[in-house]
């Protein structure tokens, strides 16, 4: 399997390719400037090609600063300020990507650290249809916005103070949906509705040897 194919099977599982990512106004929780020591090493994350019977694995070494994927023959980088932030909430941290329409919208996961690897619980909408609620309309205030109409306030930064600008508008729908970010009920969504039951795990294969002289 090609690596884009298969860094695409990941992302789309993960979560800023699936039409069905929940947007947030902001990422919950405190700004980190790295990757934290405890999550620095190698992991393999199993994907099943929808278009065959084939299982494949995908490299993932995280350091400070990145996350690089990697095949025998390919890969690609993700780096810290770049191509996504994160963030501490309570005992874990969230990751989060600008949505793809709207800059300063968000896409986010809440990883937890486990001896065994990263379990990555992404944060997506659960409805067939726009007539159903969804668990987290329980939990935060739901918003809509008329892009014809409605000019959206960007939530400041946290790298740098400023407000992320929205998109050109080239290809927008007429309306997006978006959640209301509240830390509190974020991480109370989190422990009642996805914890230990909808997440993506990524196996520990190597890890970093700094890491293990920090818990000593």
């Amino acid at each position: 399997m090609k690596l884009q194919n298969l860094t695409f099977l990941f992302l789309a599982t993960f979560l800023i390719v699936s039409c069905g990512d929940a947007r947030f106004d902001r990422m919950p929780g405190k700004y980190q400037d790295l990757l934290p020591l405890e999550f620095m090493g190698t992991y393999e994350f199993k994907g099943k090609d929808y278009r065959t019977p084939q299982t494949d694995s995908l490299q993932i070494e995280v350091s400070s600063t990145e996350i690089k994927f990697k095949t025998p023959t390919a890969q690609t980088v993700w780096n810290i300020h770049q191509q996504f932030q994160l963030t501490s909430l309570s005992k874990y941290y969230v990751l989060g990507m600008p949505d793809k329409t709207i800059k300063s919208l968000w896409s986010i996961a809440i990883i937890e650290n486990t001896p065994a690897g990263l379990k990555v619980y992404p944060f997506i909408e659960n409805r067939l249809s726009n007539d159903q609620e969804t668990r987290l309309m329980k939990y935060l205030p739901i918003r809509d916005l008329l892009l014809q109409h409605d000019a959206l306030v960007a939530a400041p930064n946290s790298s740098d103070g400023g407000a992320i600008p929205l998109g050109d508008g080239t290809g927008m729908p007429d309306m997006v949906r978006y959640y209301a970010v509240s830390d509190e009920q974020i991480l109370m969504y989190f422990e009642k509705e996805l914890q230990g039951k909808e997440y993506i795990f990524l196996k520990k294969v190597v890890a970093n040897k700094d890491a293990k002289k920090g818990k000593k």
